[in-house]
């Protein structure tokens, strides 16, 4: 039997976050005796909170049967899995569509492992490290869709002339220079999302190809920066660019990135002119807001903000009320207390799911 009552729910989750051995002893005692409640916020918790007692507890008591009846993409890096959780599963997991790497800097390769997963559909690499593909993804011959954005690379691989039925290939904001190399091996190609420094210097046989793709994507702040003929291709789409602010001693880091499902603020927010700095990011939201993905997960990791801050920082939260799918991830230390409870009193001021990853 399996408790998904949502009040038998709320009371696990009492209990794991009371951070007391015995209450957490208590829940675990109840989830081995009825099974693992198909509810994320649950199995997030589990994952990121006391780790090394709870993983393996949630990973074999119902974890990935929480994607079985919506198969798709799992998030690897939002979920803090190693791909050594993954593999011993690997029998159960045929219904697994791809996987998302995406948002981990420190990956700079593939795990092995990855390869015997012949039957995904979708890769997702996009702000990584990484600089090269591993030999071992000519296995995944089944792969559409493989996002390379904001990665170091600058070449592409010989191993992509293996994906015969690659579909959709992301290199936005990278320094790829051999895109003419590689079209030709890729006959089943579609959509092409590409900085406008790979439009520059075309030559007739790689312009062919390019007019071949059925929707060829540039950022909208770059079409100024297009060839001439390329602004008249019927094939070309824009999209709206990220926004990106780098830290500051003052400020946080945002990024808000549509195209490659990335959202994320961490940092300090204590400049003295909060308006200013925030309107770039709620005029972006409200773009967003027009066309959203289906899920937007924004990940807020603040430490300190002064009280002009405060304001904006409820304003920028209210705006993802109007997007469907849309979730707060609200990090923290796991001994934090102020920064927890700050985090519930937003979540009471606005109407968006929030969820928490404490850190150890």
């Amino acid at each position: 039997m399996q408790v998904n009552d949502a009040n038998h729910i709320q009371k696990l989750i009492q209990l794991i976050e009371s951070e007391s051995l015995t209450n957490i002893d208590l829940a675990l005692q109840i989830i081995k005796g009825m099974g693992l409640p198909d509810h994320r916020k649950l199995h997030r918790l589990l994952l990121s909170y006391r780790p090394v007692k709870v993983r393996r507890l949630c990973l074999q008591k119902g974890f990935f049967h929480l994607f079985q009846n919506t198969p798709g993409m799992l998030g690897v890096s939002d979920y803090k899995l190693s791909f050594s959780d993954i593999l011993p599963y690997f029998s159960k997991l045929n219904w697994l569509q791809g996987f998302d790497f995406s948002n981990d800097a420190a990956l700079q390769t593939l795990p092995h492992g990855l390869e015997y997963f012949t039957h995904i559909k979708h890769l997702q690499l996009a702000y990584t490290s990484l600089t090269t593909l591993p030999g071992f993804l000519q296995h995944l011959s089944r792969l559409e869709q493989l996002n390379l954005s904001y990665t170091p690379f600058k070449k592409l691989p010989i191993v992509l002339s293996f994906l015969l039925h690659l579909k959709t290939l992301h290199i936005t904001g990278t320094l790829i220079d051999n895109l003419p190399d590689v079209l030709p091996y890729l006959p089943k190609l579609e959509q092409l999302y590409i900085s406008a420094n790979h439009l520059q210097n075309l030559d007739a046989q790689t312009e062919r190809h390019l007019k071949k793709v059925k929707e060829l994507w540039v950022p909208q702040n770059e079409v100024n920066q297009l060839p001439g003929q390329v602004l008249g291709w019927t094939n070309l789409r824009t999209h709206l660019p990220r926004y990106w602010h780098s830290p500051g001693s003052d400020s946080p880091f945002i990024l808000l990135d549509a195209i490659n499902g990335a959202f994320q603020m961490k940092g300090n927010s204590i400049m003295e002119e909060a308006l200013v700095f925030y309107e770039p990011t709620l005029d972006w939201w409200t773009q967003y807001q027009q066309a959203s993905n289906q899920v937007t997960r924004f990940h807020v990791d603040l430490h300190y903000w002064n009280t002009s801050s405060s304001k904006l920082l409820l304003d920028v939260f209210s705006r993802l009320e109007t997007i469907p799918g849309s979730v707060i991830v609200w990090h923290l230390d796991l001994d934090d207390e102020e920064l927890e409870e700050t985090g519930y009193e937003f979540a009471e001021l606005v109407k968006v799911p929030f969820e928490f990853y404490f850190r150890w």
